[in-house]
């Protein structure tokens, strides 16, 4: 009889809906939700009464972000100063829980299309080919400095130069 009169107000089985929760709210690890069923009498109020077990939530999956100036620029370089010539930037990471992150790149970045001039890359001094760990504090913003080393091979023709990679934030 619930049932029924619960499918004439629109209610299904299975249930499936969301609910959102703001960032800000502190959910202690216990808990849960459960479906309750109520009743109202005219003239004597009404009674509300939980439905099955509560059920446990999960709490949402570690998310970050990564903010700053993601161009690094050697300016203007010298044949001579070429070899060894290096530039950085300073990118600013946050999580939204403790634990540690992978930061993962190409180990080298062609800037000219005859392979001529190329880019080591480095994350915190180290090579990030293979991933470079980076342990973060809840909501506390890490730097991550992104470091680009000019090498030659061969003969390097003057003009602009330029090359991308991608960087990856991944849990371990």
């Amino acid at each position: 009889m619930i049932l029924e009169q619960m499918k004439k107000s629109g209610f299904s089985i299975p249930f499936h809906g969301s609910l959102f929760v703001p960032s800000s709210t502190a959910i202690p690890g216990n808990f849960c939700i459960s479906f309750a069923q109520g009743y109202q009498w005219n003239g004597i109020g009404g009674a509300v009464s939980p439905i099955g077990p509560c059920a446990q939530v999960l709490k949402p999956a570690m998310q970050c972000e990564i903010k700053g100036n993601t161009n690094i620029n050697h300016g203007n370089v010298s044949d001579a100063a070429i070899d060894g010539n290096e530039a950085a930037t300073t990118l600013q990471l946050t999580c939204t829980g403790v634990s540690s992150v992978i930061a993962k790149l190409s180990s080298a970045v062609n800037l000219r299309a005859d392979r001529s001039l190329y880019s080591e890359l480095t994350v915190g001094g180290k090579s990030a080919q293979g991933g470079v760990e980076v342990f973060m504090e809840k909501d506390l913003p890490r730097p991550v400095v992104v470091k680009s080393t000019l090498f030659s091979s061969g003969t390097v023709e003057p003009g602009a130069f330029s090359g991308s990679t991608v960087l990856t934030i991944a849990p371990p």
